[in-house]
Protein backbone atom coordinates (compact mmCIF):
# COMPACT_ATOMS: atom_id res chain seq x y z
CA UNK A 1 0.00 0.00 0.00
CA UNK A 2 1.22 3.64 -0.82
CA UNK A 3 2.42 5.60 2.37
CA UNK A 4 0.50 9.01 2.61
CA UNK A 5 4.06 10.22 1.27
CA UNK A 6 3.97 8.73 -1.59
CA UNK A 7 0.15 9.53 -2.19
CA UNK A 8 0.78 13.57 -1.53
CA UNK A 9 3.53 12.91 -4.51
CA UNK A 10 1.41 11.73 -7.14
CA UNK A 11 -1.59 14.25 -6.21
CA UNK A 12 0.92 16.77 -6.58
CA UNK A 13 2.54 15.62 -9.93
CA UNK A 14 -1.03 15.52 -11.26
CA UNK A 15 -1.57 18.71 -10.47
CA UNK A 16 1.34 19.99 -11.38
CA UNK A 17 1.35 18.19 -14.83
CA UNK A 18 -1.48 20.43 -16.03
CA UNK A 19 0.36 24.09 -15.34
CA UNK A 20 2.00 24.49 -18.81
CA UNK A 21 -0.72 24.16 -20.49
CA UNK A 22 -3.42 26.98 -18.63
CA UNK A 23 -5.29 27.50 -21.63
CA UNK A 24 -8.63 25.51 -22.15
CA UNK A 25 -8.03 24.30 -25.49
CA UNK A 26 -4.57 23.25 -24.47
CA UNK A 27 -6.12 21.11 -21.14
CA UNK A 28 -8.36 19.76 -23.66
CA UNK A 29 -5.68 18.45 -26.23
CA UNK A 30 -3.72 16.68 -23.53
CA UNK A 31 -6.51 14.98 -22.09
CA UNK A 32 -8.52 14.18 -25.84
CA UNK A 33 -6.31 10.89 -26.10
CA UNK A 34 -7.20 9.17 -23.25
CA UNK A 35 -10.74 10.38 -23.66
CA UNK A 36 -10.46 8.94 -27.51
CA UNK A 37 -9.37 5.43 -25.59
CA UNK A 38 -12.24 5.47 -23.26
CA UNK A 39 -14.74 6.29 -25.56
CA UNK A 40 -13.42 3.64 -28.17
CA UNK A 41 -14.18 1.20 -25.41
CA UNK A 42 -17.80 2.34 -24.04
CA UNK A 43 -18.84 2.36 -26.98
CA UNK A 44 -19.43 -1.60 -27.74
CA UNK A 45 -21.88 -0.61 -24.41
CA UNK A 46 -24.16 1.77 -26.37
CA UNK A 47 -26.25 0.58 -29.26
CA UNK A 48 -26.41 2.98 -32.42
CA UNK A 49 -30.27 3.50 -31.01
CA UNK A 50 -28.74 4.36 -27.32
CA UNK A 51 -28.80 6.35 -24.47
CA UNK A 52 -26.14 7.88 -22.44
CA UNK A 53 -24.88 10.71 -19.76
CA UNK A 54 -21.87 12.64 -19.59
CA UNK A 55 -22.09 13.94 -16.01
CA UNK A 56 -19.10 16.25 -15.24
CA UNK A 57 -18.77 16.92 -19.36
CA UNK A 58 -16.65 20.20 -18.59
CA UNK A 59 -16.93 21.60 -22.43
CA UNK A 60 -17.65 18.55 -23.61
CA UNK A 61 -15.19 16.32 -25.25
CA UNK A 62 -16.36 12.74 -24.28
CA UNK A 63 -19.81 13.34 -25.71
CA UNK A 64 -18.19 14.66 -29.22
CA UNK A 65 -16.50 11.80 -29.24
CA UNK A 66 -18.95 9.57 -28.26
CA UNK A 67 -21.72 11.02 -30.86
CA UNK A 68 -18.89 10.82 -33.46
CA UNK A 69 -19.07 6.49 -32.53
CA UNK A 70 -22.38 6.54 -31.78
CA UNK A 71 -24.05 9.09 -34.58
CA UNK A 72 -27.76 7.70 -33.59
CA UNK A 73 -27.41 7.77 -29.89
CA UNK A 74 -28.78 10.03 -27.84
CA UNK A 75 -26.90 11.91 -25.00
CA UNK A 76 -27.68 14.42 -22.03
CA UNK A 77 -24.55 16.19 -20.84
CA UNK A 78 -24.27 17.89 -17.17
CA UNK A 79 -21.92 20.57 -16.15
CA UNK A 80 -22.53 22.43 -12.96
CA UNK A 81 -19.60 25.40 -14.14
CA UNK A 82 -21.49 28.01 -16.02
CA UNK A 83 -18.43 29.28 -18.25
CA UNK A 84 -17.37 25.51 -19.12
CA UNK A 85 -21.28 24.30 -20.07
CA UNK A 86 -21.47 27.20 -22.27
CA UNK A 87 -18.69 26.06 -24.05
CA UNK A 88 -20.13 22.97 -24.59
CA UNK A 89 -23.75 24.30 -25.30
CA UNK A 90 -21.66 26.53 -28.23
CA UNK A 91 -19.78 23.03 -29.16
CA UNK A 92 -23.10 21.30 -29.51
CA UNK A 93 -25.22 23.88 -31.22
CA UNK A 94 -27.17 22.23 -33.93
CA UNK A 95 -26.87 19.01 -32.48
CA UNK A 96 -30.19 17.38 -31.48
CA UNK A 97 -29.31 14.70 -30.63
CA UNK A 98 -26.77 16.22 -27.51
CA UNK A 99 -28.32 18.26 -24.45
CA UNK A 100 -26.42 20.05 -22.85
CA UNK A 101 -27.90 20.96 -18.91
CA UNK A 102 -25.55 23.85 -16.60
CA UNK A 103 -26.28 21.50 -13.58
CA UNK A 104 -24.60 19.00 -11.35
CA UNK A 105 -25.96 15.82 -10.50
CA UNK A 106 -26.12 14.03 -6.99
CA UNK A 107 -28.12 12.42 -4.22
CA UNK A 108 -30.28 15.63 -3.27
CA UNK A 109 -31.36 18.57 -4.77
CA UNK A 110 -29.75 21.81 -3.69
CA UNK A 111 -27.54 24.63 -4.27
CA UNK A 112 -23.76 24.20 -3.58
CA UNK A 113 -20.26 25.75 -3.71
CA UNK A 114 -18.20 24.32 -6.46
CA UNK A 115 -14.45 24.95 -5.86
CA UNK A 116 -12.49 25.60 -9.11
CA UNK A 117 -8.39 25.28 -9.53
CA UNK A 118 -6.98 27.74 -11.66
CA UNK A 119 -4.44 25.35 -12.76
CA UNK A 120 -7.05 22.59 -14.15
CA UNK A 121 -9.76 23.41 -15.77
CA UNK A 122 -10.61 19.97 -14.93
CA UNK A 123 -10.42 20.23 -11.16
CA UNK A 124 -13.97 21.52 -10.26
CA UNK A 125 -14.82 19.63 -6.84
CA UNK A 126 -17.62 19.82 -5.32
CA UNK A 127 -15.99 18.13 -2.21
CA UNK A 128 -15.25 20.71 0.35
CA UNK A 129 -13.61 17.85 2.51
CA UNK A 130 -11.27 17.87 -0.35
CA UNK A 131 -10.44 21.53 -0.73
CA UNK A 132 -10.08 22.32 3.46
CA UNK A 133 -7.98 19.32 4.14
CA UNK A 134 -5.66 19.72 6.76
CA UNK A 135 -3.81 16.38 7.15
CA UNK A 136 -0.11 16.32 6.14
CA UNK A 137 -0.71 14.48 2.98
CA UNK A 138 -3.18 17.06 1.60
CA UNK A 139 -1.30 19.50 -1.05
CA UNK A 140 -4.74 21.34 -1.99
CA UNK A 141 -4.32 24.88 -1.09
CA UNK A 142 -8.17 26.46 -0.97
CA UNK A 143 -7.27 30.06 -1.09
CA UNK A 144 -6.22 29.10 -4.45
CA UNK A 145 -9.40 27.82 -5.52
CA UNK A 146 -12.18 30.13 -7.15
CA UNK A 147 -15.20 29.94 -5.98
CA UNK A 148 -18.99 29.57 -7.36
CA UNK A 149 -22.61 28.41 -6.18
CA UNK A 150 -24.23 25.77 -8.70
CA UNK A 151 -27.46 24.11 -8.97
CA UNK A 152 -27.68 20.24 -8.08
CA UNK A 153 -30.36 17.86 -9.34
CA UNK A 154 -30.79 14.04 -7.39
CA UNK A 155 -29.83 11.99 -10.45
CA UNK A 156 -33.00 10.08 -10.19
CA UNK A 157 -35.48 13.08 -9.51
CA UNK A 158 -33.96 14.29 -12.85
CA UNK A 159 -34.04 11.25 -14.73
CA UNK A 160 -38.32 10.91 -13.57
CA UNK A 161 -39.06 14.44 -14.30
CA UNK A 162 -37.48 13.71 -17.98
CA UNK A 163 -39.56 10.88 -18.75
CA UNK A 164 -36.49 9.01 -19.24
CA UNK A 165 -36.56 5.23 -18.93
CA UNK A 166 -33.59 4.12 -20.54
CA UNK A 167 -30.10 4.66 -20.06
CA UNK A 168 -27.77 2.15 -22.28
CA UNK A 169 -24.47 4.11 -20.37
CA UNK A 170 -23.70 6.40 -17.61
CA UNK A 171 -20.06 8.15 -17.35
CA UNK A 172 -19.33 10.18 -14.41
CA UNK A 173 -16.19 12.57 -13.35
CA UNK A 174 -16.93 14.66 -10.84
CA UNK A 175 -13.80 15.10 -9.19
CA UNK A 176 -14.97 13.35 -6.09
CA UNK A 177 -18.68 13.68 -6.52
CA UNK A 178 -19.05 10.78 -8.07
CA UNK A 179 -19.93 8.36 -4.74
CA UNK A 180 -23.14 10.89 -4.69
CA UNK A 181 -24.05 10.31 -8.46
CA UNK A 182 -24.34 6.67 -7.69
CA UNK A 183 -26.29 7.44 -4.34
CA UNK A 184 -28.65 9.33 -6.35
CA UNK A 185 -29.30 6.93 -9.28
CA UNK A 186 -29.97 4.29 -7.41
CA UNK A 187 -34.03 5.03 -6.80
CA UNK A 188 -34.41 5.30 -10.58
CA UNK A 189 -32.62 1.79 -11.44
CA UNK A 190 -34.30 -0.20 -8.76
CA UNK A 191 -37.43 1.29 -10.01
CA UNK A 192 -36.85 0.92 -13.55
CA UNK A 193 -35.02 -2.69 -13.61
CA UNK A 194 -32.57 -1.08 -15.69
CA UNK A 195 -28.67 -1.33 -15.57
CA UNK A 196 -26.33 0.31 -17.98
CA UNK A 197 -22.89 0.42 -18.01
CA UNK A 198 -21.21 3.06 -15.15
CA UNK A 199 -17.83 4.24 -16.25
CA UNK A 200 -16.60 6.38 -12.33
CA UNK A 201 -14.18 8.20 -11.49
CA UNK A 202 -12.47 6.41 -8.32
CA UNK A 203 -9.81 7.38 -5.85
CA UNK A 204 -7.57 5.31 -3.18
CA UNK A 205 -8.95 5.09 0.10
CA UNK A 206 -5.82 6.23 1.78
CA UNK A 207 -6.25 9.39 0.50
CA UNK A 208 -10.06 10.22 -0.35
CA UNK A 209 -12.26 11.63 2.55
CA UNK A 210 -15.06 10.12 0.76
CA UNK A 211 -13.80 6.42 0.57
CA UNK A 212 -16.34 5.24 3.02
CA UNK A 213 -19.28 6.53 0.71
CA UNK A 214 -17.42 5.63 -2.03
CA UNK A 215 -17.02 2.10 -1.51
CA UNK A 216 -20.57 2.22 0.14
CA UNK A 217 -21.81 3.44 -3.28
CA UNK A 218 -20.16 0.74 -5.14
CA UNK A 219 -21.46 -1.88 -2.96
CA UNK A 220 -24.98 -0.91 -3.23
CA UNK A 221 -24.43 -1.39 -7.11
CA UNK A 222 -22.73 -4.70 -6.60
CA UNK A 223 -26.50 -5.77 -4.43
CA UNK A 224 -28.03 -4.66 -7.80
CA UNK A 225 -26.27 -7.14 -9.82
CA UNK A 226 -22.98 -5.22 -11.53
CA UNK A 227 -19.90 -7.46 -11.34
CA UNK A 228 -17.57 -6.84 -8.51
CA UNK A 229 -14.52 -4.51 -8.72
CA UNK A 230 -11.90 -3.95 -6.46
CA UNK A 231 -11.49 0.09 -6.64
CA UNK A 232 -8.09 -0.01 -5.77
CA UNK A 233 -7.08 -2.05 -8.48
CA UNK A 234 -8.78 0.21 -10.83
CA UNK A 235 -6.60 2.64 -10.09
CA UNK A 236 -4.04 3.70 -12.88
CA UNK A 237 -1.33 6.07 -10.80
CA UNK A 238 -1.63 4.87 -7.46
CA UNK A 239 -4.73 7.90 -6.41
CA UNK A 240 -7.00 7.63 -8.93
CA UNK A 241 -8.62 6.06 -11.94
CA UNK A 242 -11.78 4.85 -13.29
CA UNK A 243 -14.09 1.56 -12.48
CA UNK A 244 -15.94 0.05 -15.01
CA UNK A 245 -19.51 -1.49 -13.61
CA UNK A 246 -21.36 -3.76 -15.86
CA UNK A 247 -23.94 -6.20 -14.78
CA UNK A 248 -23.77 -9.64 -14.42
CA UNK A 249 -24.88 -11.94 -17.23
CA UNK A 250 -29.00 -12.81 -16.12
CA UNK A 251 -29.40 -10.06 -13.89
Amino acid sequence: MNSPRKIADKVLKRMISFVPTRSLDGWDRRHEKKIRSDVAKLALHVPEDGVFLDIGCNIGTFSHHMRRARPGARGFAFEPVRFYAEKARQRFAGDSMLEVFNVGLGNANEDKTIYKAPYNPGGNTLLEEAVFDDRPNSVVVADEMERETVHLRNTSDWLDERGIERLDLVKTDTEGYDWAVMEGILPWLRRTGQRPTFFIEIFTASYFPKAVEQQAAFDAFFELGYGRVDIEECLTDGFSGDALLVPEPGK
